[in-house]
């Protein structure tokens, strides 16, 4: 009995002590929720104000993270982590170039357009009639797709796609300006 006694106070101290330490956790997570929601939402700005490149679904991203951390299914240091993650991956979309798909509007109507993304600098688009352009922002902050009109620079494009499908991601590239 005297044993069982003994083990019980145990468990009970230990109880006790783990209630406490939970007790300190959720008062850091309470301090760290607030910072999570503010870089959240800078990255989301930033996200928005860069090239027009799978921006909903990064920004998509984004808001699962907070509408998590808000309901409580994930901690706000969980939250954080997986924020650190999405930070990741737009520093190596800033670093990598590719071909890629995306829905995009040209002339008033959205389309299917084959992207060809060099960095988060600049984006160059072929629709599937042959067209192509590059992504240009306009001076209210909103970007367009600018379609390329003369022979030359249409050919550059061309040029580009065709060595990002060889996979030829390095060398000297001469392409219309987007700035």
């Amino acid at each position: 009995m005297q044993r069982e006694r003994i083990r019980t106070e145990k468990v009970q101290k230990d109880l006790s002590d783990l209630r406490a330490e939970v007790a300190r956790d959720d008062s850091r997570r309470t301090i760290l929720a607030p910072a999570v929601e503010e870089a959240a939402k800078n990255l989301e700005q930033w996200i928005a104000s860069g090239i027009p490149f799978k921006v909903t679904e990064r920004q998509k991203q984004l808001n699962e993270i907070l509408a998590q951390m808000k309901d409580g299914t994930v901690t706000a240091d969980k939250s954080a982590a997986r924020l650190w993650n999405v930070i990741e991956d737009e520093k190596r979309l800033s670093k990598e170039s590719g071909l890629y798909q995306q829905v995009i509007k040209v002339e008033g109507k959205e389309e299917l357009a084959d992207l060809a993304r060099i960095g988060l600098v600049a984006l160059y688009v072929r629709l599937n009639d042959g067209r192509v352009g590059y992504a240009q922002q306009g001076t209210d902050a909103t970007w367009n797709y600018t379609l390329v009109q003369t022979p030359e620079q249409s050919d550059q494009i061309h040029a580009l796609f065709d060595a990002f499908k060889k996979n030829i991601r390095v060398g000297l590239f001469t392409l219309p300006s987007a700035f």
